[in-house]
């Protein structure tokens, strides 16, 4: 259907114009007052919209701020676009613009780069070996490398996964943008699949015209998209959370670090009041574990008629264990701390201020039925012990039906009934045929059926007690008994305590940032949107900034969760009181702060299939992550020695035997109230590694595990073992940051004395204008503590402001948070991506430990200049330390293997040696352990395997190597630059191990169902293996088969480069423990790895004559068909030309095959060399005899198969039909060989 609208109707449409205008100033732009500029830039927008994922979620995230009329407007002027002719049609816009805009916004696009950079990175070998991949990638003719682009194709298929997801992901978030905007009503799921399709493969194929043209479409980015949408969407995301929100990121940290710590510490007073309180049955304090539990719940919230009635003697009972009342003490003493905590909270409103009374009891009430996922006791058991006790459930359930028959209603709405089992049969239910059932003749019968329904449990079905404090109470108290009703006192202390963070957290938070940004000006006082708008605009113009801020872009800091204004921090409607939602700010300076306190707002992942899938996915990848660094025994080592390391590479260690003593000569209580300082300050249970697997699990590391974590671990999570390892694994992380911490802060205390007291204000002010601090009332509000002093929440009252003491802990606690990695601090976007199963693995750490060089360095520098303008020699020191501390960390594994190599000679051995070493470890700090020419085989280790810096290292490794080898700077941008740049990105690019291992079990069950005989299972079930197994089942396989204990048939599936070599069993405990040692156990968790020469070398070979053995048959058979047949039409230049090229890949693979045997030699002598390649085993991939003489010499030569020669070949040719001039063509083959055949095969072949 033709359109009705062109190009310049737009320019000329007023109303248009006005809309696109505004649409583009609420999407953060600043467009022109021309009406055709105006078009041109809201065209651009959205064709950056439909084809750059950069541009696509940040739209996306500005049209989640806009007002209902905003959206409604963008969504016209996006419709009326879309009915103007394309652009090379008449009436269509521009078609330069048109043009340039899709090309580099599809150039731009950062799932298209992934997919273009793995192309270009594998340059399609990804499953070719060592040497197949290297020596044919060093090939310098074109017609080489064409034919390795052809070959190139096949093995394409992850990189366009990559893409294909990112375009599919893309085309969804944009399809939920048209539905905020009202252009769509629903998800079209096939049309984001079909551009995954289009785009995966299109975007690997084109990966090498990407990697030409990526500079040029960068610097093309149209300025208006780059500098402000685009720019605004990858700072949020790609920086760390922490860059440019110091004080806000600080603030959210210590709000969660409390709020973490109040649970973690719930968790563990509910476990050990549970133990406790089963002990006191075991040991004959109480009759019944019920019976126990009731006397606890008294304790927690007394009954004080009930108790004088009973002669209830409580905490001061003897019959019952000094253990039992203490730990009831604590656990009350517990909810009166987080009671005082929510007292201390602004705008608290007065309802929620008097249950939180720290004078009066509290704990809440909680069910068994919306808690567990199986009730203790049976139905009939419960029903029977409740007649026992008094109560016949069901005469009461129906009474109260029949007097109260709209609770019939809530009840059959609540379980959402529709059929019920009654008298043993199937009855439809709804809330007429339910009260029909109850007052009728077998109402009894009706009445346990409902009883029944309502006793079975909820837990994941969706459905939760409403309604607020006073419909709660109002519950009928035999249903309460059905529900089971504060049926566990230690799951009623952790609910307490849950229930008590929940209501005023993210208020208490809220209050404090906002008190913040007022003192900062970055927010204003007012009572309506209107008033902030003008304040703003104000402020903005007294600062010579452009004004123009709209009531639109105005919203409140913190606000209701149902408020009809949006506010960046949102609290559940009826927890405070007007005055809270009186702090304003712009829209823009909201979406700035999302990263840094994004644990407080709903910034949820990328969920690609729905929740359900995503959070399965999500928590499948943690715990693989689990079973590789938790789980393993190694892992555990290198964790101790990277945290000891980045406390040494932040220049911190100078300091650390001072304070270390000073730890020690600590009281126990003054050492528990560092490490509560610590916690509560967010240094400590940060472990990157540990957080990120957790959040992907949904849980906390004292909470217990899930059914696929579980599974997954082969059952070791949630044991004692399992936790046990957990929280050693954090308890380093721990150790580490707290010697730092102390460091910092002993450091700060020393440069605090030598401040004048103008210095020291200074410092102090800067630290209260960034807090909010001092504010006499303005900002935080009045709490509703009415000024009680409270120390218990771990803050102190925040219209005081810092005292000394607290300045030099804060300011120590800012500088190890930028040296040390942390969860807090990991960009945005990883945890966004968290449940998409395609790309990136251990991504937090290397994303941390590049902000931490940074800040060393950033700290290091600022350090040295504020000593030389201080005068400060110390503190010059300090900063120098810091800098060199980093280098020499960095750098100290290579000088020790240089050192340690050039000592025993094996300089020349070690760099053949990365030849045949994977591709990780090849330029690795590198050292031979042994190696032994009558197994040809030989043992090496990396000494960079456990440093912390080793992501860092890895990519400035491989153009160090170059450098050292002399390579010419043109040369090493060409080998070694991708290498490096895919160290720099493998931590985020890499398949994630779900898709890994997924992958593989697909391949493995579709192979079995089709049946297919040619299909080779082994890699797979490696490839399964390695990415799904926890590392100590991993660990206890690779120790199994160095021992010689692994069957044959397991063995030749699992390590198939090292199957058949003989392994002495160890004979004693000191073999064993030598076995032991290889495999990590050691002070470094050095793995030495064991590589045998003769097997490698045949996988080498059989990949670099692959190419050439094709291209041999090939051609042999093009050439005897079109000589043979008189019906093909004969083409002698265009074959010659394909036979040079024939002769060109042998060359290449001979000169491969040389360079192969020059390492073997460097390695194990001459003697052993030449015995590997003229193996009997290996003469299935070597060529031929003769040719290996050649190649072996001391002057090696080529010597190529030649076709002139080949006198079966041309006798075939002799007995066809079509009688060529067979002298003529040997003649001119014979002319070509010889530019080709006994050659230096060092020296690459003549061009003509």
């Amino acid at each position: 259907m033709a359109s009705n609208i062109t190009y310049d109707d737009l320019v000329n449409n007023d109303r248009f114009v006005s809309s696109a205008y505004r649409s583009l100033v609420a999407l953060g732009e600043t467009p022109s007052q021309n009406p055709k500029e105006i078009v041109d830039d809201f065209l651009t927008k959205k064709r950056y919209f439909e084809n750059n994922l950069v541009t696509t979620l940040g739209v996306a995230s500005d049209v989640k701020y806009m007002t209902s009329s905003q959206k409604n407007e963008f969504g016209a002027a996006l419709s009326m676009v879309d009915q103007i002719p394309n652009f090379h049609e008449e009436g269509g816009a521009p078609a330069f613009d048109a043009i340039k805009d899709h090309l580099v916004s599809a150039l731009a696009d950062p799932t298209n780069l992934l997919g273009a950079f793995a192309g270009m990175a594998s340059f399609g070998v990804g499953g070719a070996a060592v040497f197949g991949a290297k020596e044919t990638a060093k090939q310098t003719t074109k017609n080489y490398l064409k034919a390795k682009m052809r070959a190139a194709i096949a093995p394409a298929i992850l990189e366009s996964t990559v893409t294909g997801a990112g375009s599919s992901f893309r085309n969804i978030k944009k399809q939920q943008t048209e539905i905020e905007v009202g252009n769509r009503s629903n998800i079209d799921v096939s049309e984001a699949a079909l551009v995954g399709l289009i785009e995966g493969p299109a975007s690997v194929l084109a990966g090498g015209a990407l990697s030409t043209g990526l500079g040029l479409g960068i610097r093309s980015l149209d300025k208006t998209v780059g500098d402000t949408a685009a720019a605004q969407w990858l700072a949020r995301n790609m920086l760390p959370r922490s860059a440019g929100k110091l004080f806000d990121v600080r603030i959210a940290e210590q709000h969660a670090a409390v709020a973490k710590r109040f649970n973690v510490r719930a968790q563990d007073l509910s476990r050990t009041l549970e133990t406790t309180l089963a002990a006191s049955v075991k040991n004959g304090e109480f009759s019944s574990i019920k019976e126990a539990r009731n006397f606890a719940n008294k304790i927690l919230v007394p009954d004080k008629k009930e108790a004088q009635e009973a002669g209830f003697k409580g905490l001061n009972d003897p019959s019952v264990s000094s253990e039992l009342r203490e730990t009831l003490g604590n656990a009350k003493n517990f909810i009166k701390e987080i009671q005082v905590y929510a007292q201390d909270t602004p705008y608290l409103e007065k309802a929620f201020v008097n249950i939180f009374d720290a004078n009066q009891d509290y704990a809440r009430h909680i069910y068994e039925v919306f808690s567990v996922s199986k009730r203790a006791q049976s139905f009939e058991a419960f029903r029977d012990e409740a007649l026992e006790d008094g109560t016949d459930v069901l005469t009461e359930l129906l009474a109260h039906a029949k007097a109260n028959p709209e609770w019939i209603g809530k009840t059959v709405d609540d379980l959402k009934l529709t059929k019920m089992k009654v008298d043993g049969k199937d009855r439809l239910v709804n809330q007429r045929t339910l009260t029909e059932g109850l007052n009728g003749p077998d109402g009894i019968k009706w009445a346990d059926s409902l009883a029944r329904k309502m006793y079975e449990p909820t837990k994941g079905r969706g459905f939760k007690l409403q309604g607020n404090l006073e419909a709660r109470k109002a519950i009928p108290e035999f249903q309460q008994l059905i529900w089971g009703k504060n049926y566990s006192p230690s799951q009623r202390v952790l609910w307490s305590a849950a229930g008590i963070l929940d209501s005023v957290s993210h208020l208490k938070f809220g209050a404090d940032l906002a008190s913040s940004l007022l003192s900062r000006n970055k927010a204003v006082k007012a009572k309506t949107q209107r008033e902030a708008a003008a304040k703003l605009n104000a402020e903005a113009e007294a600062a010579g900034k452009s004004a123009g801020i709209l009531e639109s872009d105005v919203i409140r800091v913190v606000g209701s969760r149902r408020g009809k204004t949006d506010a960046l921090v949102e609290v559940e409607p009826n927890r405070m009181t007007s005055a809270g939602a009186e702090v304003w700010m712009t829209r823009a300076e909201a979406r700035r702060l999302e990263p840094a306190v994004s644990p407080f707002l709903n910034v949820g992942r990328w969920d690609l299939f729905g929740t359900t899938f995503s959070t399965g996915i999500s928590r499948l990848q943690g715990t693989f992550k689990l079973g590789m660094t938790v789980y393993s025994p190694i892992a555990h080592i290198r964790n101790a020695l990277g945290a000891g390391q980045a406390f040494v590479g932040s220049g911190a260690w100078v300091r650390a035997r001072e304070e270390l003593l000073g730890i020690a000569k600590m009281s126990k209580t003054e050492r528990a109230q560092l490490i509560e300082d610590m916690q509560r300050s967010g240094i400590t249970s940060t472990s990157v590694e540990l957080e990120q697997m957790l959040t992907r699990l949904g849980r906390e590391i004292t909470e217990d595990p899930g059914r696929i974590e579980k599974i997954g671990t082969f059952g070791l999570a949630g044991t004692k073992a399992g936790k046990a390892a957990m929280k050693l694994y954090q308890g380093t992380d721990n150790v580490a940051k707290m010697v730092t911490y102390l460091s910092e802060l002993g450091a700060e205390k020393a440069l605090w004395k030598t401040l004048t007291d103008e210095q020291k204000f200074i410092k102090r002010q800067a630290l209260n204008r960034g807090f909010g601090r001092g504010r006499r009332g303005e900002g935080a509000g009045e709490r509703a503590t009415r000024g009680r002093p409270i120390r218990q929440s771990g803050f102190q009252t925040r219209s005081a402001g810092f005292t000394d003491e607290q300045a030099i802990a804060e300011l120590a606690a800012q500088k190890t948070l930028d040296i040390m990695p942390v969860y807090s601090r990991v960009p945005l976007i990883l945890e966004k991506m968290a449940a998409i199963p395609v790309i990136g693995n251990f991504s937090a750490y290397p994303a941390e430990l590049y902000r931490n060089a940074w800040n060393i360095f950033r700290l290091g520098a600022k350090e040295m200049e504020e000593g030389y303008a201080l005068g400060n020699k110390s503190l010059i020191a300090k900063g120098g330390t810091r800098m060199v501390s980093m280098y020499g960390l960095a750098a100290a594994p290579f000088a020790a293997a240089y050192t340690i190599n050039s000592l025993r000679g094996d300089e020349q051995r070690v760099e053949s040696l990365r030849e045949f070493v994977p591709e990780w470890d090849r330029y690795g700090a590198l050292v031979i352990n042994n190696f032994d020419p009558k197994t040809q085989t030989v043992e090496y280790s990396t000494l960079d395997y456990s440093s912390p810096y080793q992501p860092l290292t890895s990519i400035v490794a491989p153009v160090m190597q170059g450098l050292a080898d002399g390579v010419p700077v043109e040369q090493l941008l060409e080998e070694h630059g991708l290498t490096a740049a895919k160290s720099f990105v493998s931590p985020f690019t890499d398949p994630t191990l779900v898709l890994q291992g997924g992958q593989a079990l697909f391949n493995l069950v579709k192979g079995k169902i089709i049946g297919d005989d040619t299909y080779e299972p082994a890699q797979d079930a490696r490839t399964l293996y390695r990415s799904a197994l926890p590392s100590f089942v991993k660990l206890s396989a690779d120790t199994t088969r160095a021992a010689g204990g692994m069957p044959e048939a397991i063995e030749r599936i699992l390590y198939p480069k090292a199957f058949g070599e003989y392994r002495q069993p160890p004979k004693d405990m000191s073999e064993l423990g030598s076995i032991l040692e290889k495999q990590g156990f050691n002070p470094g968790a050095l793995k030495s790895h064991r590589i045998n020469l003769k097997t490698s070398s045949g996988y080498a070979i059989a990949a670099l004559n692959k190419n050439a053995n094709a291209y041999w048959n090939n051609f042999s058979a093009t050439l005897r068909k079109a000589l043979s047949d008189p019906n093909v039409e004969l083409d002698p230049q265009s074959l010659l030309q394909d036979y040079e090229e024939v002769l060109r890949v042998q060359y290449a693979a001979q000169q491969g095959l040389a360079k192969l045997h020059i390492d073997l030699k460097n390695i194990l002598g001459k003697g052993a060399a030449r015995k590997i390649l003229f193996s009997r085993d290996l003469r299935g991939v070597t060529p031929s005899k003769k040719a290996l003489y050649f190649l072996t010499a001391d002057s090696p030569t080529t010597n190529l198969k030649r076709l002139s020669t080949n006198k079966d070949f041309w006798r075939r040719v002799a007995r066809s039909a079509g009688k060529p001039n067979i002298s003529a063509w040997r003649t001119e083959l014979a002319r070509i060989e010889r530019k080709y055949n006994f050659k230096d095969v060092f020296e690459d072949p003549v061009e003509d």
